[in-house]
């Protein structure tokens, strides 16, 4: 394949300098064909040995797309003769293969340096252009590269304001009707006014096992209707790949020909600008203190209220502590799912607090 792609990116730098008129920096185009693919495949030999990128998921770096490596390589050519990254061919080639892993600008830089410093060791191909302000080039074409993606951003929202569409539930869903749990009254009506009139985020806090994911589904369900979108998000690991793995999200939202690596910023552009009569509902269920990383991105009030839980006091978020159930609380919800238990209610209620078996 790497000869496949150093081939077809040579061809396409020589025809491009034949059509302009710049056929003149060589002699022979075939020969100057063979002598840049070699180089073009050496480069990306060069790129894997320093920076290497794994595949994975049946994703692939963007040194084996050749549109992309023809767009970059162009660039760096004949920037000074006027030439313009291609939007149009870098959208397309990312719509027919969203499993090009989006490459960083770090990597780009190295890409372009290691191109650089095998152009600069062939005295032929080197004529082509010596710059000595080469790096300035490079970092703008990692400019050119984000705006790119951010108008592809862009247009995506746009599209899904037109097609009116969007499901009210972007995600699965965590609902636990009210009358099915026992307590938590005052936590909920605190987690609503929390919300509701304090423009601020909600993160409910303690340890395992303690309720917080209950609580948070009560809320969804008893104000499900108060809410034009919601989302739930259960967070494994990190925000990104919670996103990445929630094929009901990335389908809703349109956002399959984004690469993994973008997604995250790609969705939560798109739910910030999301338009709607009611306020909408992001929950992240089990968030640690990465999230804070991404505070200033996520979707916020007014348009938003974003529901978190964690067992970490996350400093950005307004909290809302949740301890235990008081004693008579625990009792009934013991009796609750217990209710073939043969010991009496006395006899429990003389039980130490440790010897309950809560489920």
């Amino acid at each position: 394949m790497l000869e496949t792609v150093g081939m077809f990116v040579a061809k396409s730098i020589a025809s491009y300098a034949v059509e302009k008129g710049l056929n003149s920096l060589f002699s022979n185009q075939q020969d100057f064909e063979k002598r840049l693919s070699v180089i073009i495949n050496q480069t990306i030999e060069d790129f894997k040995t320093k920076n290497p990128i794994p595949e994975t998921d049946g994703k692939f770096p963007f040194y084996d797309s050749q549109i992309m490596i023809d767009e970059f390589l162009k660039f760096r050519f004949f920037n000074n003769q006027g030439y313009q990254l291609d939007e149009t061919n870098i959208a397309n080639a990312l719509d027919k293969n969203p499993n090009i892993i989006r490459p960083e600008k770090q990597q780009i830089t190295s890409f372009l340096e290691i191109f650089e410093q095998n152009i600069q060791s062939d005295d032929e191909l080197k004529k082509l252009e010596i710059d000595e302000t080469y790096k300035s080039e490079i970092f703008n074409i990692s400019t050119k590269i984000d705006s790119l993606f951010d108008k592809l951003v862009d247009e995506l929202s746009k599209k899904l304001h037109s097609q009116k569409t969007i499901p009210k539930e972007l995600t699965a869903l965590v609902k636990i009707p009210k009358k099915d749990i026992i307590g938590r009254e005052t936590d909920l009506a605190k987690l609503r006014n929390s919300l509701l009139h304090k423009s601020e985020t909600a993160l409910i806090n303690g340890m395992g096992g303690i309720g917080k994911t209950t609580l948070a589904a009560v809320y969804v369900a008893e104000f499900y209707d108060d809410y034009d979108h919601i989302v739930w998000l259960t967070l494994k690991d990190s925000l990104e790949e919670a996103i990445a793995a929630n094929y009901a999200l990335i389908q809703n939202l349109q956002l399959k020909s984004i690469p993994t690596g973008e997604q995250l910023k790609g969705c939560l552009n798109v739910l910030r600008s999301l338009e709607s009569n009611k306020p909408k509902l992001l929950v992240l269920d089990n968030a640690n203190e990465s999230l804070s990383a991404h505070y200033n991105e996520l979707p916020k009030p007014p348009g938003w209220h974003l529901l978190v839980t964690s067992r970490e006091r996350i400093s950005e978020f307004d909290i809302l502590d949740l301890d235990f159930l008081s004693e008579d609380e625990a009792i009934a919800l013991f009796f609750k799912y217990h209710n073939n238990f043969s010991t009496n209610r006395f006899e429990v209620l003389s039980m130490k607090w440790n010897d309950i078996p809560l489920p």
